[in-house]
């Protein structure tokens, strides 16, 4: 039975990383004894996730101690994308989810801050009695729709809060494309986890300062460092082999979910959800970035950037042979130089958004990307989940098990996500996108079936069928559409194109994602139990359209991959790259 075994250079920061893995393990040990049983396991959840997806991706390929050379997984580029990932779409899931579960007691940390304000510094006069009945009120704790009710300048505060790192993520993706030409993908990483790091600081200090204003300002701060997510898709498949690139960069995007189960554990009540220590949550995002810049001297660069910018080949050669585990990489680097030559003669520079826009072939390219991402949005899944506590209590659960019954939704998500990576190099990136959207629809379906049935009295049992069939929707979209968009987009363009086309198709995510998010009380205000029959419509709709237009990428190199492009869209093509990818008669062998 094969091993990972880790180089010699990366021994200290993976010890590094079980550190920091197994100090929260044992702070949970000793100082949980006030939690019940149920929030223990929880919090010993993440940890056994994962140990199980090392092991598992492990297994994925052959390893340093033996099997084929050149198609195994080296644990120098699974320990690379495993840092990245935490650093990136981990962290932006905890920092996303942080704010859901201890929600009443952020808010109610606003109210005092504001009342103090007005007490202390303004005379109550007629013109402050009215402020002072607003914020200083006394409102049930658990009551988070009292709070904001007759209470605009809260609400607004409360959707900044909400939005203030999806803002600052979609700022900080825009920049990537430029940042990457000068610095690359590695210096690139360590600057948004600097902003990162600066972003949890501030978030952390607004309490001790008790400034509200920092709180927001803090989470626009980290959402600039965040906006890296676009760059972890390209870094993991630009570091990895056509063999192992879908699982790892599965991996990656399914690591977001394990963040937002982590921030939902955290903020339980008998952990961190308390008035007392809520905001010590703040602090946990920064381990992640601090993580990141431990073990930045092990990370490899990006070999494709150093093919472009450094003329010295003893450099690339050497981290590829860190990347491969083994000496002859002559065919790997003779790739290489195929596909920056195949990118030099379509264009000398790096194309911006309006180039990927303007240019035909690649803006077909980037609708059928778009398209997936459409697919994976109109599944219903940002509904599902921001909506699923309200969407239990309906099915006659209390308000306790609800919130647990989320956070149970949420772990099915990641778990399936983790460690069905592998499949993406297995089936395929087509088969497991398409069949996770067709299994969506099918659940849906399903949960709008049983709760009319539980609504009309049909069946006294349909109730636990809906929450049967919103499981299964979770597996259902954790199998394929969380990951695979993202997975095309990053190997569906060229070298000059990949980095504006991924940052493209992410604010397009976002914007989806926010859209959806703001959209559904309203649709639910008119259809009422059938409100997920749109989301079953147009996500068969999308699934025909991608059927007929989606090509298999697994297993191809970047250059096959764009070979098979320019032959199924070949009106569009630039001439000038078919010399380029002719010099090589089987891509597979070069």
């Amino acid at each position: 039975m094969s091993m990972c075994v880790l180089p010699k250079r990366v021994t200290i920061a993976n010890a590094l990383l079980n550190a920091l893995i197994k100090l929260p393990v044992h702070y949970i040990a000793v100082y949980a004894d006030r939690s019940s049983l149920i929030c223990r396991c929880l919090l010993l959840f993440p940890y056994f996730v994962i140990c199980g997806c090392w092991c598992c991706n492990c297994s994925m390929g052959e390893t340093l101690s033996g099997g084929s050379v050149r198609d195994r997984l080296t644990a120098t580029t699974f320990f690379a994308c495993l840092i990245v990932a935490l650093s990136s779409w981990f962290i932006g899931g905890y920092t996303s989810a942080l704010v859901n579960v201890p929600q009443n007691l952020i808010i109610q940390w606003i109210r005092e801050i504001q009342c103090a304000r007005i007490t202390d510094h303004r005379p109550p006069l007629n013109d402050t009695q009215s402020d002072v009945v607003v914020w200083c009120s006394v409102v049930p704790a658990n009551e988070t729709f009292l709070h904001l009710r007759g209470n605009e300048r809260l609400a607004a505060v409360w959707s900044m809060i909400g939005c203030a790192v999806m803002l600052g993520v979609s700022l900080g993706s825009l920049a990537t494309n430029y940042l990457v030409e000068g610095l690359g993908l590695r210096r690139t990483l360590l600057l948004y986890n600097v902003l990162e790091i600066l972003g949890s600081i501030a978030a952390g200090c607004s309490v001790t300062t008790r400034s509200y204003e920092l709180f927001i300002i803090g989470r626009f701060i980290f959402g600039l460092g965040n906006g890296c997510v676009v760059l972890c898709g390209v870094y993991v498949a630009e570091l990895s082999t056509n063999k192992h690139r879908g699982a790892l960069n599965a991996l990656a995007t399914a690591s977001f979910s394990a963040g937002m189960l982590v921030a939902n554990i955290m903020g339980l009540p008998p952990i961190l959800g308390n008035p007392d220590t809520w905001q010590h949550m703040c602090w946990i995002a920064l381990l992640p970035s601090l993580l990141f810049i431990a073990a930045y001297h092990f990370l490899p660069e990006s070999p494709r950037w150093l093919c472009r910018k450094t003329p010295d080949t003893g450099k690339l050669e050497k981290e590829l042979q860190r990347l491969r585990g083994r000496q002859n990489v002559d065919a790997d680097i003779r790739v290489l130089h195929q596909e920056v030559e195949s990118a030099r003669k379509l264009s000398s520079q790096k194309l911006s958004l309006l180039d990927v826009l303007r240019d035909e072939f690649l803006r077909k390219i980037l609708g059928i990307c778009l398209l997936a991402m459409f697919a994976q949005r109109f599944t219903g899944y940002s509904a599902v989940f921001v909506y699923s506590t309200e969407m239990f209590r309906q099915c006659g659960l209390t308000q306790a098990l609800a919130s647990y019954g989320t956070i149970i939704l949420t772990a099915v998500c990641a778990v399936v996500a983790l460690f069905s990576s592998p499949l993406q190099d297995m089936v395929g990136r087509r088969p497991m996108l398409l069949g996770g959207l067709v299994g969506c629809a099918l659940c849906t379906a399903a949960m709008v079936i049983f709760t009319v049935l539980t609504k009309y009295a049909v069946c006294s049992a349909c109730q636990y069928g809906t929450l049967l069939a919103m499981a299964l929707f979770m597996v259902s979209y954790a199998l394929g559409p969380a990951s695979a968009p993202f997975l095309f987009t990053a190997e569906m363009f060229g070298m000059n194109s990949r980095q504006a086309a991924s940052a493209l198709g992410y604010l397009v995510n976002v914007a989806l994602a926010t859209l959806i998010t703001a959209v559904f009380p309203v649709m639910q205000a008119y259809l009422i139990e059938w409100t997920f029959t749109i989301f079953t419509g147009i996500t068969l709709i999308l699934a025909v359209f991608l059927s007929r237009l989606l090509i298999e990428t697994k297993g191809k190199s970047f250059l096959e991959i764009q070979k098979t492009l320019e032959d199924r869209f070949g009106a569009g093509a630039k001439a000038s790259q078919e010399p380029a990818l002719s010099q090589c008669s089987d891509l597979r062998k070069c």
